[in-house]
């Protein structure tokens, strides 16, 4: 019988706490729950022993759920943070964007609670290496360029900021995507279908709620003169945007939905973020370094699996996920080097990004229009029927890589 997991709620109020200890008594013989009035009393309680799952109230007297959060970040990584807070919280939970994985609103449904702490729990299972567990855990922020935090602030400084630019820009970087998508698809917002890119997100939230997640949350922290990984960085975004918008223009070819093409676009730009989480543990494992910036095929991903007992791609899915972010999105940074492993049976914005990764990485070796040197999964494809798509997809990639006039691309840079 496997271990109970192991879950703590805090609320000042302990009648709220009475009712989900009552809601929640068909889930004892699986999680072992403590309940707790203060963030003080729950501190206590993880002083003792370790938790899988924290979920606090935001508004507490004496130490708010920010706070305790944030000290739970800091102390505890390995255990994932769900936020709760009020519809008329805005600003609260803006306050609850670095130390929180997940927000729920109040009241809670109660089967959306019990799907969130058993997603979180499932979601450690990616990760073996407990290292980098706490490492993904114990993340308030992820770096920007500098450049493009600048653009973002001049734009949304101006006296007629643009919601298109606005999204355009955020549509460049990695981590401004996954973390605006992270707090735009939280059940807090109350978005009634996923959003899957900056453009939904932006005009969802609107500009004043950007604005505040600049200003809030210290997106540049990670990234200073001190790190090194500038070089290693920055060649991961451009590998990141190229990939991207290939494989919407794959996902186009296929004739898929705008949607869906949209999709494959953000699965593309976040697929290797997991590679950032790596970059920003090289102080304490130099050999990351080396991982970060070597090339990307199988075997590299099982010298990551050697060095480290996992990949950038568990890490990037486990992050993405247990940030909320969609499942394509998740799927894509899961499988894009071994989609073998992925059970589905239609073209999906997986496939877009697995075929745009391959082309781009065989390019970069000089194997331009050789379809033997690129390395796509052959069976993937043949298990969709599409294996003879492979030369028209490369004939794209490579007008695209090489005179970068795409439309896609001049609208981003």
């Amino acid at each position: 019988m496997p271990p109970k997991k192991r879950v703590i709620f805090v609320d000042d109020q302990p009648e709220l706490l009475q009712g989900l200890r009552r809601r929640l008594a068909a889930l004892r013989s699986e999680w072992e729950m403590v309940f707790c009035t203060s963030g003080a009393e729950a501190l206590e309680v993880l002083a003792k022993a370790p938790f899988d799952v924290i979920v606090s109230d935001m508004r507490m007297p004496q130490m708010d759920g920010a706070e305790l959060l944030e000290r739970v970040r800091n102390l505890y990584p390995h255990t994932a943070r769900i936020a709760l807070s009020g519809q008329s919280d805005q600003e609260m939970t803006m306050h609850a964007v670095g130390p929180s994985h997940q927000y729920l609103s109040k009241p809670c449904d109660i089967e959306l609670l019990k799907n969130t702490i058993t997603r979180a729990c499932t979601l450690r299972e990616l990760l073996q290496a407990p290292e980098l567990e706490r490492a993904v855990g114990g993340l308030a922020s992820l770096p920007v360029l500098p450049s493009v935090y600048q653009e973002l602030s001049a734009e949304l400084s101006s006296p007629l900021p643009s919601l298109e630019k606005v999204a355009a820009i955020i549509s460049k970087d990695i981590s401004l995507t996954a973390k605006l998508l992270q707090l735009a698809n939280s059940e807090f917002f109350g978005v009634a279908q996923h959003l899957t890119n900056a453009r939904e997100a932006v005009n969802y939230l609107g500009l004043e709620v950007v604005r505040s997640l600049l200003l809030t949350f210290n997106l540049l922290a990670e990234l200073s003169p001190k790190t090194g990984l500038e070089r290693e960085l920055t060649a991961l975004w451009n590998h990141s945007l190229t990939v991207a918008v290939c494989a919407r223009q794959i996902a186009n070819l296929e004739r898929l939905r705008s949607e869906e093409a949209d999709v494959s676009f953000t699965a593309g730009l976040l697929h290797d973020i997991g590679k950032i989480v790596l970059g920003l543990g090289c102080k304490e494992r130099p050999e990351n370094l080396d991982l970060l910036a070597a090339a990307e095929d199988t075997a590299n991903i099982s010298a990551e699996r050697a060095v480290l007992g996992t990949s950038h791609q568990e890490i990037g899915a486990y992050l993405l996920a247990l940030w909320g972010l969609p499942d394509p999105i998740v799927e894509a940074a899961a499988f894009h080097h071994e989609p073998d492993k992925c059970s589905g049976k239609t073209f999906l914005p997986l496939t877009a990004v697995h075929a745009a990764d391959a082309i781009f990485w065989a390019m970069q070796a000089g194997h331009v229009g050789d379809p033997a040197a690129c390395q796509v999964s052959l069976p993937y494809l043949n298990r969709l029927g599409i294996a003879d798509h492979l030369k028209d997809w490369q004939l794209l990639c490579e007008v695209t890589v090489e005179s970068r006039l795409s439309d896609d691309l001049r609208r981003l840079i």
